[in-house]
């Protein structure tokens, strides 16, 4: 964006509101080198002496009828959407603990009410991914290790890979800026042992990775035990395209 002149306002911008920054009456041929077809959202910048906003905007490349263009529309405020997402999961993560200590108590109070005496305490499976990043195959497909802590019988649940923040991906058909799930797959793992659950990302995920190379992403894990505990646990992994020569940590 241009700068203001010299004593005007600062600009601001509505969100769906829309520049056209390039018009031919001929074919457009490529693009601009920091705003690739299908990309991420832009940072807007108004210039020198405003102040810094948090609105992204997100190029298109129109490559049809008489006359194409390339324009620009303002975005929802990328970090109140980051902020949001990420109250929701302290909102979901206290419920969970909520619904797990009512359902202790219900069972103390009938325990109690049968004169009988309460056993140990419930462990939580808390099952954990071994290393921090995981390489990507051509295809899509990434390996993850998987561990069940001594002491329980088996740990089952599911694995989930999701985008760290809200975004708004060109070939996902979004009208507003999502944490985007990139892929999942349940696993059952006997108790201190580890084992190796095989993911596909999704079409969007692998359009993602090929563009960015290297995808930092949220794993969350939900794990039960056969007694009823419930564990719900987070770790943040670096994804890296095969074709970057990275490999697994």
């Amino acid at each position: 964006m241009f700068p203001p002149k010299q004593g005007a306002a600062c600009p601001t911008f509505t969100q769906g509101q829309t520049f056209t920054f390039l018009s031919a009456s001929g074919p457009l041929s490529g693009s601009f080198s920091d705003a690739p077809e299908g990309g991420p959202e832009l940072q807007i910048e108004a210039g020198e002496g405003c102040p810094k906003t948090s609105q992204t905007m997100r190029i298109s490349y129109h490559r049809s009828g008489s006359t194409e263009t390339v324009t620009g529309t303002v975005e929802a405020a990328a970090i109140e959407a980051r902020e949001h997402q990420e109250a929701q999961e302290k909102k979901e993560l206290k419920e969970l603990k909520e619904r797990l200590e009512a359902r202790e108590k219900q069972e103390k109070e009938a325990n109690d009410a049968k004169g009988g005496v309460l056993g140990a305490k419930e462990s939580a499976p808390d099952a954990t991914i071994a290393g921090k990043s995981a390489t990507v195959s051509a295809a899509g497909m990434l390996e993850l290790k998987i561990t069940c802590p001594a002491g329980e019988i088996s740990c089952a649940g599911t694995v989930t890979l999701r985008t760290l923040h809200a975004i708004k991906a060109a070939n996902a058909g979004q009208h507003k800026p999502k944490v985007l799930t990139l892929a999942s797959t349940s696993f059952d793992i006997a108790g201190g042992a580890t084992k190796t659950v095989v993911l596909h990302l999704t079409a969007t995920g692998r359009a993602l990775l090929a563009h960015l190379h290297t995808l930092s992403v949220r794993a969350t894990i939900v794990a039960h035990n056969p007694t009823g505990g419930t564990h719900s646990g987070q770790a943040i992994l670096a994804l890296h395209s095969k074709r970057a020569g990275r490999h697994k940590d």
